[in-house]
């Protein structure tokens, strides 16, 4: 996000009529005089998304549109480097607890979203199956032809290629590496 909405985003938060609590996003009713839950619009991104303004009124007066992650770290540890982006640590996008969030490069959270996908994604496949995959593989299909071929996501794929290139899976199902099944 860049700095000047950083900011704009700051001042809103000062202004007294918004609060944060467990990364969830409170308005102040002066008129019954309690605090309301902010209703979010969720678009396609999958990230829930708040437009914020301060109580002036006119030409002063500031709006902006935020998703909540980056307004709850705003509001905590105020502005940030523009040059990061606010992670969820556990990749879950709806949960926007302070404890959850940190501000990383786009390397780091490129690892972070491979690192999780692959424990989440992989699905065991049965002997057949991670044979026709690498069959598929050595005919020269890429991962996502495979995977949509063979109805497995392409980190399922990835992984038994993986496996298969470092000789484990090829020993197991042939019971010889895969250079001793070339010279046969």
């Amino acid at each position: 996000m860049k700095l000047d909405k950083q900011k704009k985003v700051l001042e809103c938060l000062e202004c007294g009529k918004y609060k944060v609590i467990e990364g969830v996003l409170y308005t102040y009713n002066k008129g019954n005089d309690y605090w309301k839950r902010k209703v979010p619009t969720i678009p396609n991104s999958g990230y829930k998304q708040h437009i914020i303004f301060n109580s002036k009124r006119g030409a002063k007066g500031v709006k902006v549109s935020v998703y909540e992650h980056q307004l709850v770290w705003i509001y905590y540890n105020g502005v940030y480097d523009p040059a990061l982006q606010i992670d969820h640590i556990n990749r879950n996008k709806l949960d926007n607890r302070i404890e959850n969030l940190r501000p990383v490069d786009a390397v780091k959270q490129a690892d972070n979203r491979g690192k999780i996908g692959c424990k989440v994604d992989y699905k065991p496949c049965r002997e057949k199956e991670i044979k026709r995959i690498i069959e598929l593989h050595q005919d020269g299909r890429n991962y996502s032809n495979i995977s949509r071929f063979m109805g497995v996501s392409r980190i399922t794929v990835m992984y038994i290629i993986k496996k298969y290139l470092n000789n484990e899976v090829f020993k197991w199902l042939n019971n010889m590496t895969y250079e001793e099944f070339i010279n046969k």
